[in-house]
């Protein structure tokens, strides 16, 4: 068995596929058939999460266009007061919104058309006139209100839906609104670009996406499907910076904008009090939403609010041009145990396309968590003659992922037959991981 082993004290990557619950609820009280709360996510476009604190009240009606139509492509019905229903398909969501909203609606709540999960519909250039509240609700969840809204007289609510105030078991910090979800704005967090090709250039950093549109990849707008995208989320667009705030595609005027590529940017937690916890050290758990070119990522962080730092590179593993990163990761920060506070740096070495940062919570470590990584050797060759056969080394990827150092480790190796009977089996005890 080759001894050799690999400590990885600092990585510790979780996926994660994301499912937002949804930014808002459709409350229905009456009639019995259909009363509780549907799951609805307001759109890309028109009032936002943070500007529909107080919830709505009004009637449901359905838009009707020529021949009766539905879709809101042309909207002839009075709906003065009204949330107006509309269904998908034919023309964009955002003209359909507008023509309810020149018709007199304060809401609008759009159908799917197919069978899936809610979403945040994107704009057209119609967009930027919308300015009531646009949320979509479920094929299945429409399909049961259908008739009692064609026959008039349901009334709803829509409220919007805030996070819970209780936090998760082991977690210190992030698990209340406002700390870091960057729920309507940085709450405390504050951003700092060091470099734009190698100078400083003023106004161009991270920023607040109030419903985590980021602009780039080579020409166009993406969305952060974090679970609370909805009420805000940080991004930096290394290209879009870089390209002279264009999103006409790859290339197009690259080096010309307010901050040319490679980009330094740092985004930095407010100083975060742990006198209430004894935890031998601390992870730093978030949502990503990043896609690579040549950029370097790491995460920071100060016992000593800002004295000295510790850091680790992240996201190693990230393909170049591959597809958005979706992910919920977890990066332990050693040595952390028994701190009073933490100041916790996204520092990103930006050179295309974009990192979009949401739902960032400061979490205990578990003292004792080992593992043996994915990984795995091969033989040398698929068939060896017999008499050149040579002995077969193991190689296993060994993590520590707690937070105490671990003494004489056991790792074993086990062969097995075709009939599950033990053929081989061998074991090294290492001294400290």
């Amino acid at each position: 068995m080759l001894n050799k082993w690999t400590i990885l004290l600092l990585g510790c990557l979780i996926g994660n596929n994301i499912m937002a619950q949804g930014s808002h609820f459709v409350i229905i009280d009456a009639p019995s058939s259909v009363a509780g709360s549907y799951k609805s996510w307001i759109a890309n476009f028109g009032a936002t999460y943070c500007s529909t604190e107080t919830p709505i009240k009004g009637e449901l009606t359905f838009v009707s266009g020529p021949s009766g139509s539905t879709l809101g492509c042309q909207v002839d019905n009075n709906l003065t007061g009204k949330i107006a229903v509309i269904d998908r398909g034919t023309c964009p969501f955002s003209d359909k919104a507008l023509n309810a909203q020149l018709k007199g609606a304060i809401a609008v709540i759009i159908f799917n058309n197919a069978a899936g999960e809610i979403f945040p519909m994107a704009s057209s250039a119609s967009g930027a006139d919308v300015k009531i509240p646009v949320l979509n609700m479920t094929l299945a969840d429409g399909n049961k209100l259908r008739t009692l809204i064609t026959a008039g007289g349901l009334n709803i609510t829509i409220k919007r839906f805030d996070s819970p105030t209780k936090s998760a078991p082991g977690v210190v910090w992030g698990g209340n609104p406002g700390e870091g979800d960057f729920r309507c704005g940085l709450n405390k967090w504050t951003v700092r670009t060091t470099s734009c090709s190698g100078g400083v250039v003023p106004n161009v950093n991270w920023k607040w996406s109030p419903n985590g549109a980021m602009n780039g990849s080579c020409g166009g707008v993406t969305y952060f499907p974090s679970p609370s995208s909805f009420d805000g989320a940080m991004v930096f667009e290394s290209d879009f910076y870089d390209s002279n705030s264009s999103n006409t595609g790859c290339g197009t005027n690259a080096g010309q904008g307010p901050c040319p590529a490679p980009q330094i940017a740092e985004l930095i937690s407010p100083e975060i009090i742990l006198n209430n916890s004894t935890a031998p050290a601390y992870s730093v758990e978030f949502h990503q939403y990043t896609r690579q070119f040549r950029s370097n990522y790491f995460v920071v962080w100060s016992t000593n609010k800002g004295v000295t730092w510790d850091s680790v590179a992240i996201n190693t593993d990230v393909t170049t041009n591959a597809s958005n990163e979706k992910t919920l990761l977890r990066v332990p920060m050693p040595k952390t145990g028994g701190a009073k506070s933490l100041i916790v740096k996204f520092k990103y070495e930006a050179n295309y396309y974009y990192w979009g940062i949401d739902d960032v919570r400061i979490v205990e470590q578990e003292a004792y968590n080992l593992a043996v990584n994915s990984f795995f050797a091969v033989p040398q060759n698929a068939a060896t003659p017999k008499d050149f056969v040579e002995p077969v080394n193991f190689l296993a990827d060994v993590e520590n992922k707690g937070a105490a150092t671990q003494f004489k480790i056991p790792l074993e190796v086990t062969i097995l037959d075709n009939g599950f009977k033990e053929v081989f089996k061998a074991r090294n005890i290492y001294d400290t991981l």
